[in-house]
């Protein structure tokens, strides 16, 4: 049985909770559009974006040595990401981008 990770978050969210497919129309602002619903039109105020959906730095070790390395994992026009609406529907979380 092959399940999805869309379909189990929908069984592991709360009540009211929904998961919503949507594509980054901007990334600078964020901009989002719902897929099934054209309608919902998403700026960056009301989402939330985890750190591993944008551009950032660590340190690796890298052959014995320490190095910083820049993780580029940002966004971009064009993306299919699913949304979490949470609060009735004020904020959304974005889960991650598709395939």
């Amino acid at each position: 049985m092959q399940t999805s990770i869309k379909g189990l978050i929908q069984e592991l969210a709360p009540t009211g909770a929904g998961v919503i497919a949507a594509t980054v129309l901007s990334v600078n602002p964020l901009e989002v559009q719902g897929i099934a619903d054209q309608k919902l039109l998403l700026s960056d105020v009301s989402l939330v974006v985890p750190r591993n959906l944008t551009d950032y730095t660590v340190t690796a070790e890298i052959a014995g040595a320490e190095q910083t390395v820049i993780l580029k994992n940002g966004l971009a026009p064009g993306d299919t990401v699913y949304l979490l609406s949470m609060g009735s529907g004020s904020k959304y979380y974005i889960l991650d981008r598709g395939i």
